[in-house]
């Protein structure tokens, strides 16, 4: 089970790929607050496990396990360190809009593989050239989007961080 703040999408992309992942789901919160909806759930649903994905989502859950970092970017990186392991592919997707990245997590999750966030243009984000040059068993993934939204630079540099 993972929670992800629904004011914003950032987090819950990431947290969908690994709910796919794993075969849980993504359960939203009202920002830094538990949704009546959310938490009915849980009672209902107690999970042995549960993660919040994203700094809001923490606070509203302090009894989940929190994974987060300094921005949307690294909060990415964490998950896919923390919840996939050894994987051998990889999903990335711009970081500043949602569409792309929502059809991706799907698709990336179930081939059991995180989704990391990028810019429009070179360079890649620190957290997610970082979990790229860490993880040795990565031997390809997926770019999703098309050039007007995530440039041929990145898509470069995405080859040369697994290489």
């Amino acid at each position: 089970m993972l929670e992800a703040t629904g004011l914003d999408f950032p987090d819950a992309l990431s947290a969908g790929a690994a709910a796919a992942h794993l075969g849980g789901a993504v359960l939203l919160t009202d920002g830094d607050a538990q949704a009546p909806e959310t938490a009915s759930y849980l009672s209902a649903h107690p999970s042995p496990k549960r993660y919040t994905v994203g700094g809001e989502a923490a606070a509203a859950d302090p009894a989940a396990t929190p994974i987060f970092g300094a921005d949307r970017y690294a909060t990415a990186a964490q998950v896919a360190e923390q919840l996939f392991g050894a994987p051998s592919t990889f999903g990335a997707a711009l970081g500043t809009n949602y569409p792309d990245a929502l059809a991706g997590a799907a698709h990336i999750g179930a081939l059991g593989g995180p989704l990391l966030l990028v810019g429009a243009s070179a360079p890649l984000p620190t957290p997610t050239a970082g979990y790229l040059s860490n993880t040795a068993t990565l031997t390809g993934g997926y770019l999703y989007g098309g050039t007007a939204a995530v440039g041929d630079d990145v898509l470069g540099e995405l080859d040369a961080a697994i290489a």
